[in-house]
């Protein structure tokens, strides 16, 4: 079975405690990548400026950061041509939701929560 490549954005404390566990033992994923956060160390992986990063090749990307970003960081991704996989709550603001799922369906993209 091929790993899916997957980068990090938002590497904080609930995603190295919680998250990292659980997809550094993942059969199905990669991890390839982080967005540069703070100065902590994920056991080798790559920590990157957002330049860098957006412009790598991954087939997800999984968004671990405070919720006023996700949009942000959502968008970005699929502008990157990156599947999705966000924490929860999706979007704050509820009129981004068109705009998120048009993207999504133009880049033939998904996003999971």
């Amino acid at each position: 079975m091929i790993k899916k490549t997957i980068g990090i954005i938002g590497a904080g404390n609930h995603f190295y405690k919680n998250i990292f566990p659980i997809l550094k033992k993942s059969k199905k994923f990669q991890i390839i990548s982080a967005l540069k956060y703070k100065k902590k160390k994920l056991n080798g992986i790559i920590f990157e400026s957002e330049k860098s990063f957006f412009k790598r090749k991954l087939d997800f990307v999984y968004i671990s950061v405070p919720n006023s970003f996700h949009e942000k960081y959502i968008i970005k991704s699929l502008k990157s041509n990156f599947n999705v996989i966000c924490e929860k709550p999706f979007v704050i603001k509820k009129n981004k939701i068109n705009k998120i799922i048009n993207l999504s369906k133009k880049k033939k993209k998904q996003i999971n929560i």
